[in-house]
């Protein structure tokens, strides 16, 4: 049994390589430093470094991005994250690492928003 995991593991990484495993993570927690509102994207940039999640597939890391699909869930995320700059609280996102959008879509997709009272 064991043996037909690993085999099937085996066959669906060669199958459908550009699967990941790895696609997001937690950002650090910090202060957003930079809101920058392109009207389709937000990109954000924290206090922290940014860690890359896309395994180079987003050319740059020196901004988060949410993408704007007009949804309650975006304006819900948006209204979060600048209420986080507003108070200076610290945040932090969940990052989905196999998605670049924002502008010339370079950027890693911010998933979820989480933010903590000082």
């Amino acid at each position: 049994m064991q043996r037909l995991v690993v085999l099937t593991a085996i066959y669906i990484s060669i199958a459908f390589p550009q699967t990941s495993l790895a696609a997001g993570g937690w950002s650090q927690v910090g202060k957003i430093k930079e809101i920058y509102n392109l009207g389709y994207a937000v990109q954000v940039k924290l206090s922290i470094d940014h860690i890359d999640f896309s395994a180079g597939n987003c050319p740059s890391i020196v901004y988060y991005s949410l993408k704007n699909d007009g949804t309650e869930a975006f304006s819900t995320k948006f209204f979060q994250i600048l209420m986080a700059h507003a108070s200076k609280i610290d945040i932090k996102f969940w990052i989905n690492g196999d998605v670049c959008t924002g502008q010339d879509s370079k950027y890693q997709s911010i998933g979820s928003v989480v933010t903590y009272a000082s």
